[in-house]
């Protein structure tokens, strides 16, 4: 499984990319086996305002099923992180066990033709973002 925080325009400090690594890691260690990556993306809300949210969009790519989608905002960034972990967790909880219930998840090494061919091209195709205020 791999992990990415990255910007567009300025640089994430390493103390929090490897702080959002660490938490996400956390939250979805238990479904490694399913999961193929993870974006970490921070932005503010507005880029203009000094005091501002930060919104922390977490994306995974679960095998078998697609993207799982959380987002957070709080003015703290750290928090925000912590929340979109939290929220992530859950989220890949609850689609594993739907998707079970349903028959629709295959075994955890099981990979699709779409999914072998579309990893390949994860590294062009994916394009990963991260903002952070760098005052």
């Amino acid at each position: 499984m791999r992990i990415e925080v990255s910007t567009r325009g300025c640089s994430v400090p390493e103390v929090l990319r490897l702080y959002a690594e660490e938490r996400v890691w956390r939250a979805a260690r238990r479904m490694t086996a399913r999961l193929s990556w993870i974006a970490v993306r921070l932005k503010h809300e507005d880029r203009h305002e000094v005091d501002t949210r930060v919104v922390c969009r977490i994306d995974a790519w679960l095998r078998g099923v697609g993207v799982v989608l959380v987002t957070y905002s709080n003015i703290d960034t750290y928090v925000a992180i912590d929340r979109a972990a939290v929220l992530l967790e859950q989220a890949l909880r609850r689609t594993i066990s739907t998707t079970r219930a349903e028959g629709a998840v295959p075994s955890p090494n099981m990979k699709t033709a779409s999914e072998a061919s579309w990893a390949s091209d994860v590294d062009t195709e994916q394009e990963l973002c991260a903002h952070v205020r760098t005052d």
